[in-house]
């Protein structure tokens, strides 16, 4: 998905990692008071969390672009990410 608005984008991968994070917390059960280690033998457990590593980055390197946007006023990119 390619979307020109910055601030878009930010809120969506900035709500997308929070969800994720909450979610990885309920699953190893911290929110009951202990650590579930076996959780960490699931693929999806395992691929959950590499996609909220890469939303947290997403979201630092959009939140980057935004300060560069206004620093500079440049509004169009060579190539959309």
């Amino acid at each position: 998905m390619c979307l020109n608005n910055r601030y878009v984008a930010l809120c969506y991968r900035v709500i997308s990692f929070v969800l994720g994070a909450i979610t990885i917390v309920y699953d190893f059960g911290i929110f009951r008071g202990m650590f579930v280690r076996a959780n960490l033998l699931y693929f999806t457990i395992i691929s959950n969390l590499i996609c909220i590593i890469l939303f947290l980055l997403l979201s630092i390197k959009t939140l980057k672009d935004i300060f560069k946007m206004r620093q500079n006023r440049v509004y169009k990119h060579f190539a959309p990410y």
